[in-house]
C-alpha cells in the first residue's frame, strides 16, 4: 500500500481519509508527535488506521444507535441501489436524506479518499422520531378542537333550547289557550 504523501505530512491539525486496500476500506489518521503544549520540532509522523470491516461497522452502529451501511464505489459492479442514490449527489450536495416509510429514514454521504475521489457510500438508518413525535402532537391537536366544537355544539343546543325553542314552545302554548277561549 502506497501512503500519500498528505498522510505522511499533516497539517497543523493532521490529516484523515479514507483507503482502499484489496476492496477493504481503511480509516486512515495522522498528525505530527509534538509535546503535548503543541511547542517544540516534530519528533515524526504518528500514522494510525482502522479497518473498516462488518464487525467495525456492527461496532459503530451499536455506539450510535443507528444502523450503518458503507458500500464501496470502487467495485465494477455497483449495488442498483447505490447507482440509484449517487444521482442525488453534486459538487454542491454533499448528503441526501430520504424517509424509508413512516417509521425509519436513511441518509447518505460519499467518503472520499485523500485525493478527494469518492470512494465509499456511507447510509446510516434512524427511526423517524421527529415524524412520530410530529404525528402525534397533530393527532392530539385535532382530538381536541374536535372535543371543543362537539362541546361548542352541545352548548349551541342547550342554548337554543332554553333561549328561543322554550320561549317559542310557551308562546305557542299561550296562543293555543287563546284560541281555545275565544
Amino acid at each position: 500500500v502506497i501512503i500519500n504523501k498528505k498522510l505522511l505530512k499533516p497539517g497543523e491539525k493532521g490529516e484523515s481519509a479514507f483507503i482502499m486496500v484489496n476492496g477493504a476500506p481503511i480509516m486512515m489518521a495522522s498528525r505530527f508527535v509534538v509535546k503535548s503544549d503543541m511547542s517544540g520540532p516534530s519528533r515524526g509522523v504518528l500514522l494510525m488506521g482502522k479497518l473498516l470491516n462488518q464487525h467495525e461497522i456492527d461496532r459503530i452502529s451499536k455506539i450510535t444507535k443507528l444502523s450503518s451501511y458503507i458500500f464501496p464505489l470502487t467495485d465494477n459492479e455497483i449495488n442498483p441501489e447505490v447507482r440509484e442514490i449517487l444521482h442525488h449527489f453534486s459538487d454542491d450536495r454533499q448528503f441526501f436524506v430520504t424517509p424509508l416509510g413512516s417509521e425509519r429514514i436513511a441518509g447518505y454521504t460519499l467518503l472520499k479518499n485523500i485525493e478527494q475521489e469518492k470512494i465509499l457510500l456511507l447510509k446510516v438508518v434512524s427511526e423517524r422520531e421527529i415524524y412520530k413525535i410530529g404525528k402525534a402532537t397533530v393527532n392530539y391537536y385535532l382530538m381536541w378542537h374536535f372535543g371543543i366544537v362537539l362541546a361548542l355544539v352541545f352548548l349551541l343546543i342547550y342554548a337554543l333550547d332554553k333561549i328561543i325553542l322554550t320561549r317559542l314552545t310557551r308562546h305557542t302554548n299561550k296562543l293555543n289557550r287563546l284560541r281555545e277561549t275565544s
